[in-house]
């Protein structure tokens, strides 16, 4: 079996370098676009921020035709007699663009995912803690102290407390499951 020609599978290696940044801009660009809606939701950009995030865009989409120009540069010249292909100096200078496009649009992903998702989450929970804060009752659970049964064992009592109401609910377990019971607190009006 012939040895493989080493010109021919550095040409194979770049190529399939090429595909993949290519692959994976084309992917960062797609799957931010697409969920981009969804992420910011509810949160205010400043121009500053959509110009850095479309120049992210652009530099993954650069990066992308820069790949592909560099996947066909080692045939320049196939139509010369004596051409044989190989990684010439046109296919590093575009595949280092290429990397460095990459490299910068994921860059401009990060940063704008970094300093913008937590107004989102702020906003989230402002929003969330704002809702419910007022209607839904907060609850604490609360172990008394070691209380001795009839046959000389000790063991603990587990309450629910309505912080809000001041109600009390006594745990109790069974054999199906755990219940909670309504215990009445002296001072308190059932209700």
């Amino acid at each position: 079996m012939a040895d493989p020609d080493p010109q021919l599978e550095a040409v194979k290696i770049a190529g399939d370098w090429n595909k993949q940044v290519s692959l994976w801009a084309t992917g960062a660009v797609v799957l931010s676009v697409t969920f981009m809606q969804d992420l910011l939701k509810g949160v205010d950009l400043t121009w500053g921020w959509r110009a850095e995030l479309i120049s992210a865009w652009m530099f993954l989409v650069s990066s992308t035709v820069f790949g592909l120009l560099a996947y066909g540069a080692p045939i320049t010249g196939a139509g010369q007699a004596n051409f044989h292909p190989a990684v010439n100096r046109p296919t590093r200078v575009l595949s280092i663009v290429q990397a460095s496009l990459f490299c910068g649009g994921i860059l401009g992903l990060v940063l704008f995912a970094f300093f913008t998702l937590p107004g989102r989450l702020t906003a989230d929970q402002t929003a969330s803690h704002s809702s419910t804060s007022a209607s839904a009752a907060h609850f604490v659970i609360s172990r008394s102290t070691g209380v001795m049964t009839t046959h000389g064992k000790t063991h603990r009592h587990t309450f629910l407390v309505d912080e809000s109401t001041g109600a009390v609910w006594e745990m109790v377990c069974a054999r199906d499951g755990v219940r909670f019971r309504r215990v009445s607190v002296e001072g308190m009006p059932p209700k």
